[in-house]
């Protein structure tokens, strides 16, 4: 009877040993996870996201997961931005003579079609990364945490993206009335120059209102494309 309470004592002392040894390596994991998080999710003001090398990506354990949604997310959406930025710069290059002008109607076509893909694509994928989130098993400490990285690089870069596509349409309309007046007055303003051939108060008046449209409408452009790199 010793004996085999002996035996029983020594199997219940293995089992708590290997508990203890599995609630230390999840510590470890989690807290990996925590700091990684903090440090370069968190508190780092900086655009697309970071990829852990496989070292670091391994001391997240079960964990790495968890960031893959995070991941996944910004690379799918990545992919749609990246040729639209492009063209985007491609575009201050473009002269307003009717030349120019016709390039630009065709890149403003281009990308007016990829930021009505960009809209589908980021609320597909950001519903697709809500689900998995919701389905995420965490200790309340890294719940918080992992919560506040999700909000930043996955709901905020979402919440960037929602306008875009009607602040482009803006910035078309404003745009092509402006080119629109200068080629409909070509004794009046150089196109090729960018010069202003008159002094005819009601015309400089009115190319006056078409440029500050303009720039209105591109400068919100560019403050919400910028907080939508920062994500």
């Amino acid at each position: 009877m010793y004996k085999r309470f002996h035996a029983l004592i020594g199997l219940w002392m293995i089992g708590v040993a290997m508990l203890a040894s599995g609630c230390g390596n999840e510590s470890a994991e989690r807290q990996a996870f925590i700091d990684f998080l903090q440090k370069h999710i968190i508190e780092k003001e900086s655009s697309g996201i970071p990829i852990p090398n496989d070292k670091l990506r391994g001391s997240f354990g079960r964990y790495a997961e968890h960031y893959d949604i995070i991941v996944g997310f910004h690379r799918t959406v990545g992919e749609k931005l990246e040729p639209m930025g492009d063209m985007m710069k491609g575009m201050s290059g473009l002269q307003l003579n009717k030349l120019g002008l016709d390039e630009s109607k065709a890149i403003f076509t281009k990308i007016n079609d990829g930021m009505k893909q960009l809209a589908q694509v980021t609320d597909e994928e950001l519903a697709n990364a809500e689900k998995k989130f919701a389905q995420v098993k965490q200790p309340d400490d890294l719940k918080i945490v992992y919560t506040q990285a999700f909000d930043k690089k996955v709901r905020s870069m979402a919440a960037a993206t929602r306008p875009l596509p009607s602040l482009f349409d803006a910035l078309t309309k404003d745009f092509f009335e402006w080119a629109d007046f200068i080629l409909s007055n070509p004794d009046k303003f150089d196109a090729k120059t960018s010069t202003i051939l008159t002094r005819d108060k009601a015309f400089i008046q009115q190319f006056n209102v078409h440029s500050r449209k303009v720039n209105t409408s591109l400068a919100r452009l560019n403050d919400t494309y910028r907080r939508m790199l920062s994500q």
